[in-house]
């Protein structure tokens, strides 16, 4: 008998390296997210700044450097939470211990995301340890070469350097990427601007954003990110300042020695600069000599963001956390001012109540806004819209119990007659601000409309003119009566050409109305086409199950009706190709990418892709089309959908031709000629049956009604003109060759 022996123990997790690219590069999208990440590490930080040097990144072993003024990592941090994958450290402590922020950044990917942007890290940290000393620690790590898949992450050495440094050493870190492993686009640059719009202070970093003199109290000053791309000089410098671009307006107002109030507005949209000197309230503010301020007002409306690559939505997210107007004390931030819900100008009350005329509005201004119909001050902006920063010395304003003050906890200044002042000096700053919008917008509404193109009639307008030349001819003794009969012959003449053309124009201004009339019932229908063709995928999804479902019973079905039975869905399954097909076809005409940038397009692509979309039309009835398209020859820069359109009209007109004809045949033929693309589509058809100038005419058809094509409109080759025209082409019937019933030729010019 065989002894039974039991052994016992433990499994441990060990963490393969292929752990890294999975934490890295699958989990982060893009490289500016990855970028994103790391910069977010340098906010939860307690930085106040962070710069972001982008060196070569459009050429291979480009250099991507990040450096901070935040706390940094000592050598405890980097072991026990930056080295450890996973880590709870932001969960245990969601909340920076200086500035007292929300943390930003994920568990684990900023470090780790390095590994989807560059091969190699170098990080230099310095940071105050607890005995008060500051020490420096270096690490470094090569990605590609210490981290192949296949090893025990835990058993590969990362070596590091550390060292005490002198108290007046910053602390902060470094990030030396090297040896990028992607280019870097203008788009990539551009989404990494965006991605980092909402850790931006309006303002940046700048003396005016300190922190108070008592130490036992940090506020924060806010976080500025500083963009240096070589290649891409248009998204270098701060981020606050082109965050402040999206403005309509910059408002800043002073205050002199003599107490007069006076302020400038630039409106960018228009680059208008005007100058208001405040006279109503002559040296009312002379406490207040010196005090200035600065507010951008934006207006969250579309038309104001199209030259930005952030639109009304991110600058409404923005507005949340940063708008309002702040004040600032010899350079020192009162936290009681600008923030979320603080109303301190009274703006949002203004608005509420719907207030016609604020009670300490300037005489002068009141005057000016009773030139509108409505009271601008209506309009006045909300606390939303504006991001200021208020200025004043308290060692210059203050006067005694008069005077500008500020309370013992430092968070309020003491609501005296100088802070009094202050409020009318702003208010009325932003009282102007709104009657200089509401000017540029009730000039926008006011313009007159252009009149409608009307066409008068020539006749009445000649008439008036001949009468008194031809009692003139008549009353004439220096005239024979031959000469006159023969004047007043022409002048007969002359009347009834003029009313040939009137006759002639009357008729093309009605057909005119008659096209614009179409075209507008035509848009109309461009969203209800949009929705049909998401409710006709549906249905062919729907259809296709319902198909397969029908397939998985046929075995079950009596034998009587089996042969027919599977006819049927042979017919359901043909016809939701036909569906498809057409539904195909709508997406070359309403997909995005086909209308989003005028470029050269692939000829013989373009003509496949309708030709393949119309196959099982093309096998339904036997019809042959044959693509002889050069290989390289490329269109002129239009949209993509509009050289769909052209193709698909003239293509569904030739096989609605040729279908039912003995032969059947379409042929599609391209090239170059004078320095101009032409296309040409042969068929066999039954030829045109009409004048072939009258076939380009609207609403003109004479092609019969189809089960799958539809019926015609007489648009097709309306359209194709239409669109052929606006690139300086030109479409036409020409002679067909031999073998072949019509040819419609198209031709556009290079370029």
């Amino acid at each position: 008998m065989v002894d039974e022996q039991v052994e016992q123990g433990e499994f441990n997790f060990e963490v393969d390296t292929g752990l890294i690219s999975e934490l890295g590069e699958r989990l982060v999208a893009r490289p500016s997210i990855a970028l994103a990440e790391l910069i977010k590490n340098s906010y939860d930080a307690d930085a106040t700044l962070a710069t972001v040097l982008l060196q070569d990144v459009t050429t291979p072993k480009g250099t991507i450097i990040v450096e901070d003024n935040g706390s940094g990592m000592t050598f405890e941090a980097i072991r026990d939470h930056w080295m450890r994958i996973a880590t709870t450290d932001k969960i245990d402590n969601p909340i920076s211990p200086k500035y007292n922020r929300a943390r930003t950044g994920a568990k684990g990917i900023g470090r780790f995301a390095v590994g989807r942007l560059a091969n190699k890290l170098y990080v230099s940290s310095v940071a105050q340890r607890k005995d008060g000393s500051k020490e420096q620690v270096y690490v470094g790590f090569d990605w590609r070469q210490d981290f192949k898949p296949g090893q025990n992450l835990r058993k590969i050495p990362i070596r590091y350097e550390r060292k005490i440094v002198s108290e007046e050493t910053d602390t902060g870190v470094i990030l030396l990427l090297e040896d990028l492993k992607e280019l870097w686009s203008e788009d990539e640059v551009a989404a990494l601007r965006r991605d980092l719009l909402g850790l931006v202070n309006p303002f940046g970093y700048s003396e005016i954003l300190k922190t108070s003199k008592d130490n036992s109290i940090n506020v924060d000053p806010g976080f500025s990110v500083v963009l240096e791309v070589a290649e891409f000089p248009n998204f270098s410098g701060k981020l606050s300042e082109y965050v402040m671009a999206g403005a309509w307006a910059t408002l800043t107002g002073e205050i002199n020695e003599d107490g007069d109030a006076a302020y400038t507005i630039e409106i960018h949209h228009t680059d208008q600069k005007d100058i208001f000197r405040l006279d109503d309230f002559e040296s009312e503010f002379q406490q207040l000599a010196g005090a200035s301020f600065i507010i951008h007002h934006f207006v969250y409306e579309s038309k104001w963001f199209h030259d930005l690559d952030f639109g009304v939505r991110e600058a409404i997210h923005y507005a949340r956390r940063h708008a309002g107007v702040r004040l600032y004390l010899n350079n020192f931030r009162v936290f009681g001012y600008g923030e979320p819900g603080s109303d301190w100008l009274g703006l949002d009350e203004l608005r509420a109540q719907r207030i016609r005329t604020p009670f300490d509005l300037a005489p002068s201004l009141g005057a000016e806004a009773d030139n509108y119909d409505v009271s601008p001050f209506l309009r006045v902006p909300g606390n939303n819209q504006l991001f200021g920063a208020v200025r004043l010395s308290q060692s210059r304003h203050d006067a005694g119990k008069d005077g500008i003050q500020i309370n013992i906890a430092r968070d309020r200044l003491t609501e005296n007659r100088a802070f009094d002042q202050l409020r009318t000096f702003v208010r009325n700053g932003i009282f102007w601000l709104t009657l200089q919008y509401a000017r540029v917008e009730y000039s926008e509404q006011r313009k007159e409309p252009k009149p409608p193109l009307t066409i008068e009639s020539l006749s009445p307008k000649l008439d008036d003119v001949l009468q008194p030349v031809e009692q003139v001819i008549r009353e004439s003794p220096r005239l024979t009566s031959a000469e006159k009969e023969e004047l007043v012959d022409r002048f007969t003449e002359l009347r009834a050409e003029s009313k040939r053309i009137d006759a002639v124009t009357q008729a093309l201004e009605r057909q005119r109305i008659s096209e614009i009339s179409m075209l507008r019932v035509l848009a109309s229908l461009g969203t209800m086409v949009s929705f049909l063709n998401h409710q006709l995928r549906a249905i062919i999804d729907n259809l296709g199950q319902i198909i397969t479902l029908f397939e998985i019973y046929a075995e079950k079905v009596d034998e009587s009706v089996h042969n027919s039975y599977l006819l049927n869905l042979k017919d359901l399954r043909r016809w939701q190709r036909f569906v498809e097909q057409q539904v195909n076809l709508l997406a070359f005409l309403l997909g995005k990418e086909a209308r989003s940038e005028q470029q050269p397009h692939n000829v013989k692509m373009a003509v496949d892709n309708v030709v393949d979309a119309l196959k099982g039309y093309q096998d339904e009835y036997g019809i042959k089309v044959m693509n002889k398209v050069p290989a390289n020859l490329m269109s002129p820069p239009m949209f993509l959908a509009e050289f769909h359109a052209i193709i698909i009209n003239i293509l569904t007109n030739a096989l609605k031709a040729v279908r039912g004809r003995e032969r059947r045949e379409i042929e599609i033929r391209a090239g170059t000629r004078n320095n101009r693309v032409y296309l040409q589509m042969l068929d066999t058809g039954k030829g045109l049956d009409i004048d072939p100038h009258k076939a380009f005419l609207p609403f003109e058809t004479t092609s019969l009604p189809d089960a799958i094509l539809g019926e015609g409109t007489g648009l097709g080759l309306y359209v194709v003109q239409a669109l052929v025209s606006n690139y300086n082409g030109s479409v036409q019937f020409i002679d067909a060759p031999t073998g072949w019933r019509t040819c419609i030729e198209i031709e556009f010019p290079k370029k």
